[in-house]
């Protein structure tokens, strides 16, 4: 049962079919929905996808950490709701209502920071070289950015990332891969953050490698 808050003039609780409670220092209500007895296909669809993406996401949490929480903060939604949100809109695709990810549309960070420009990547025997232009007259606060490089491998439901790497103006990082894994599909991703985490750019995606 719901109470109210004389001190700061809010609900506190269930009230009816809302639930009204505080969430990073501001009110918030959510309703609550009518259970039903029977899902169709495409809501049992739905859940496949979710289940897909937090799957996905248990693998790689430090990296979108980083690459959404600057994204999260101010409201009342973290790194992960909304890096959910993007990509359960924008990655997720269905085939005779089978759920899959479109690797292609997947965002990793998001933020204002300069993405990497004509980036590349290529196989060497210890693992991956990233590459990408260097470019001239950047603020001295934009060219002390570091790299965040991560490789999924889908098949085998493991991902390798690094998200504090070189700098920006190195013009190339490497990311350690055992020799069994090079074989192996890859899906890669490329962004950049500064030094204190408080910037970072929208993540590229540098394609499959063994695919």
């Amino acid at each position: 049962m719901g109470r109210f808050n004389s001190v700061t003039g809010t609900a506190v609780g269930k009230i009816s079919k809302a639930i009204f409670y505080r969430l990073n220092g501001q009110d918030v209500v959510r309703g609550i929905g009518d259970k039903k007895k029977f899902k169709s296909k495409k809501v049992f669809a739905q859940h496949d996808s979710m289940r897909l993406l937090m799957n996905f996401f248990s693998k790689i949490k430090p990296f979108i950490r980083v690459g959404f929480k600057n994204e999260a903060t101010g409201t009342i939604r973290n790194y992960h709701n909304l890096a959910t949100a993007y990509n359960r809109t924008h990655a997720i695709a269905f085939e005779d209502d089978v759920p899959f990810i479109r690797y292609d549309k997947v965002l990793l960070s998001r933020g204002h920071a300069l993405p990497p420009q004509h980036a590349s990547v290529s196989t060497t025997p210890e693992g991956l070289t990233f590459s990408w232009e260097v470019m001239p007259d950047l603020p001295w606060s934009t060219n002390q950015d570091q790299t965040m490089i991560l490789a999924w491998f889908p098949d085998m439901n493991e991902a390798l990332f690094n998200i504090g790497g070189t700098g920006r103006l190195s013009g190339t990082d490497h990311l350690n891969v055992p020799p069994a894994l090079l074989s192996e599909r890859m899906e890669i991703y490329f962004a950049f953050v500064s030094a204190d985490r408080e910037s970072v750019s929208n993540s590229i995606y540098l394609g499959t490698l063994n695919g």
